[in-house]
């Protein structure tokens, strides 16, 4: 034994090689334990170079609804509409849907005139973010297709009816269960005189 040593000991490039074989061995054991940890994840992600994409369903396409300028709809169209207290009042014509609109202004609460030659309707016309939108009554003259802008008022204004051909009636909130009723004039909307509602 003390014969190898010895000769170990005289020869460098024997060293040499007995410290690269004790080196490699010492290597291989410290690096495969990595190296299974690293295969076992590879394996646990069969794919992980390929991006998959989730494909959602189409969206469906937004309804189309073009605006109308209510002088230029069939009077059988808007006594429809003035009869049933339409808000916002649509129709469809050759597959395409068309809004009512009065100055590019949203329509509500139409209503027919007693002797069916006249309708009213509401526009709202918005004013400064610091304002309260504003509510005209707007009255048409179904035969000459003249408009009358006769009353105005702010958000408390409710509902509107005609008491006849020549008079109409605004409500006005007052409170819970209260509303004032202003009647006034179709020719030129001046107030003819108030009472109040306590119908719920």
């Amino acid at each position: 034994m003390k014969y190898y040593w010895a000769k170990l000991y005289k020869n460098k490039k024997l060293r040499l090689i007995c410290l690269l074989l004790i080196f490699i061995f010492f290597l291989s054991h410290e690096i495969k334990p990595f190296f299974l940890s690293y295969f076992a994840y590879k394996e646990s992600d069969p794919a992980p170079f390929i991006l998959t994409k989730i494909i959602e369903p189409p969206a469906e396409p937004e309804e189309v609804i073009f605006p109308i300028e209510i002088s230029t709809v069939p009077f059988e169209q808007l006594k429809f509409f003035a009869t049933n207290d339409y808000n916002f009042p649509v129709f469809e014509k050759d597959g395409a849907k068309y809004e009512i609109l009065y100055q590019d202004k949203q329509i509500t609460h139409m209503q027919l005139s007693p002797d069916k030659r006249k309708i009213g309707f509401y526009i709202h016309i918005s004013q400064d973010e610091m304002l309260l939108n504003k509510t005209s009554l707007v009255i048409m003259d179904i035969e000459k297709r003249r408009f009358k802008d006769i009353s105005e008022g702010d958000l408390r204004v409710s509902n509107w009816e005609w008491k006849n051909n020549n008079q109409f009636i605004i409500y006005i909130n007052c409170g819970t269960g209260c509303h004032l009723a202003h009647i006034r004039s179709v020719n030129d909307g001046k107030l003819i005189t108030e009472y109040l509602d306590m119908r719920t």
